[in-house]
């Protein structure tokens, strides 16, 4: 997609899942597979099928069980993949963030042989640049995009609105203002 159409669709996710966290849930699947874009324009969230309430954490999540993964490893934060009973919504920030960067580049921010090398990537390979698949241009989105999808979730938006201030910024961006100077290549 144009880097200004991308925007537009993170943003009315982003709001979507500014009001799940709002009432206390935290989708744990945000991918580009779970927004569907309807006729008029407008992105849907899908699947809450994985989600956790708030309201039953003490309760025990009964999806979650020792030693399993809940998502996709292709958009799953670092931390999901260590225990997905306590995700929060900063993990659903960072699922955004790599569906971001499928929407704009084409391909996952993480790559790798098997989905065990696909979470390891997630946890310790350098961050995925913006940059190197749009060029400098895109450097100030790259500085948003990189906090969406920083290792240790304090370091990213602590809430989707603090992320949606920043990238209301880029919402009027024009599609000729950031072109893909390059195919973008991944590493395995």
């Amino acid at each position: 997609l144009t880097v200004g159409r991308a925007i537009r669709y993170i943003m009315q996710a982003a709001r979507g899942l500014e009001y799940a966290h709002g009432k206390g849930i935290v989708h744990r699947d945000i991918k580009p597979g779970n927004l569907l874009l309807d006729k008029t324009g407008t992105i849907k969230i899908l699947d809450m099928g994985l989600a956790r309430f708030d309201s039953n954490e003490g309760a025990g999540d009964h999806l979650t069980r020792e030693n399993q993964i809940i998502g996709t490893v292709e958009y799953m934060a670092p931390e999901q993949a260590q225990d997905s009973k306590h995700v929060d919504r900063r993990s659903d920030i960072y699922s955004l963030g790599c569906t971001f960067f499928r929407l704009v580049t084409g391909a996952a921010p993480y790559v790798g042989e098997s989905p065990f090398m696909v979470l390891l990537a997630h946890q310790s390979d350098p961050l995925p640049s913006l940059c190197d698949a749009l060029g400098s241009a895109a450097e100030p989105l790259d500085i948003v995009f990189r906090k969406m999808i920083a290792k240790n979730p304090d370091d990213r938006y602590a809430t989707v609105g603090e992320f949606l201030n920043e990238l209301a910024k880029f919402e009027g961006l024009d599609s000729s203002e950031l072109r893909v100077e390059r195919p973008l290549t991944t590493s395995a």
